[in-house]
């Protein structure tokens, strides 16, 4: 919430608000799938590029969703916070937005809030930096909390009239069954933000939807970010779960038919490798078999057999593929040549060459069948 004078909740620091009071969210007044910007949104970075969407992002948008069902089946939705600090000046870099974010975590969110958080994070179009969290409080800060009364809120700080916007939050939270303590925790991140003078604009929010629509509108920060991630954000963690809101991890595997398809590829490429078992592909080409391997796995034929013709099963898209494959008598692996492949790191590579170097000289100078030992 804003901070005017004797506001609510914390907002920018003293000096920003002297100067006529503090500008909405950055996220607000944005359709969180299409990221459509406010004004203040639309000055881009100038180093902002196009990185391609990581598979794994999916996965994780998937687990932050279904870990928020679990949360609310566990706690109620009255016990979920919705909260959103910023900078106060804009931040661009991933590794300073998470080393501060990181402190707020270590000396504020976790000994107040415990391990029951969850944190987003998410780059702007404009390129800057903020975080969504997702809280347990103590108190049911929902039943009663006047909604209406914050949508007028809304609309009076965008009108840029914060008299008026801070009498609608506290009408607000007036309304609330413990709105005395929803006001005390606005109250501790107005002093908080007196400690750490790089925190700009908090907002702390009771849910204000079903357990399905929070899980899905949270999920949509992921997308969003991912339309505007840059090179420097590739292997940032896009979510922190504290240890007892994470029941879920990304580690998954998708049912549908293009995973189908990509299994029924894996099945014929280790039967041709000789390999049995996950443990068999890891010792042949290495930990990540699957990153190195991904391009001769997916193009593994499919064969199947169609009176005395052998097609290619795969030639349609994964759904037709699939149709095909388990409607028709498969041709076996005989009709696809082998192609062993092998996978050594570069180190190991080196050594195999030097090996069969050492071979080939000790043989032209002892005969074809001396050995190296």
């Amino acid at each position: 919430m804003d901070t005017i004078s004797k506001g609510i909740g914390a907002g920018m620091p003293p000096q920003r608000e002297a100067r006529g009071g503090i500008p909405p969210l950055p996220c607000l007044g944005s359709n969180i799938s299409t990221g459509t910007p406010d004004n203040h949104a639309s000055r881009k970075a100038d180093n902002t590029s196009s990185v391609p969407v990581a598979k794994s992002a999916y996965k994780t948008e998937h687990a932050l969703k279904e870990n928020i069902r679990i949360a609310v089946e566990r706690w109620g939705i009255g016990h979920l916070a919705f909260f959103t600090p910023t900078f106060v000046k804009p931040v661009y870099s991933a590794k300073l937005a998470q080393a501060r974010m990181n402190s707020l975590l270590t000396h504020v969110i976790r000994p107040r809030y415990g391990n029951r958080y969850l944190a987003v994070f998410e780059r702007h179009e404009s390129g800057a930096i903020h975080f969504h969290f997702v809280v347990y409080v103590k108190k049911d800060i929902r039943t009663g909390f006047d909604w209406s009364k914050a949508d007028a809120a809304y609309q009076a700080q965008k009108n840029r009239d914060f008299v008026a916007a801070r009498n609608f939050w506290s009408a607000a939270a007036a309304g609330a069954v413990n709105g005395d303590f929803l006001r005390e925790e606005w109250k501790f991140w107005r002093e908080v933000r007196k400690r750490y003078r790089w925190l700009g604009r908090c907002e702390m929010l009771p849910i204000r939807s079903t357990a399905e629509a929070v899980a899905k509108y949270t999920g949509g920060y992921i997308a969003k970010h991912m339309q505007h991630r840059r090179e420097e954000d590739k292997g940032v963690n896009l979510v922190r779960y504290g240890n007892e809101m994470h029941w879920v991890n990304s580690r998954i595997a998708f049912v549908s038919p293009k995973a189908r398809l990509w299994r029924e590829k894996l099945k014929m490429f280790a039967f041709q490798n000789g390999c049995g078992s996950m443990e068999a592909l890891k010792r042949k080409f290495g930990i990540r078999w699957a990153f190195h391997c991904a391009a001769a796995i997916q193009s593994m034929p499919l064969l199947i057999r169609v009176g005395e013709i052998v097609l290619d099963a795969c030639r349609g898209g994964d759904k037709a593929a699939l149709m095909l494959w388990d409607s028709f008598p498969r041709a076996g692996g005989r009709y696809v040549p082998p192609e062993l492949l092998r996978y050594l790191p570069p180190m190991r590579q080196a050594q195999e060459e030097w090996k069969k170097g050492v071979v080939s000289m000790v043989r032209k100078v002892f005969g074809p069948s001396a050995k190296a030992v």
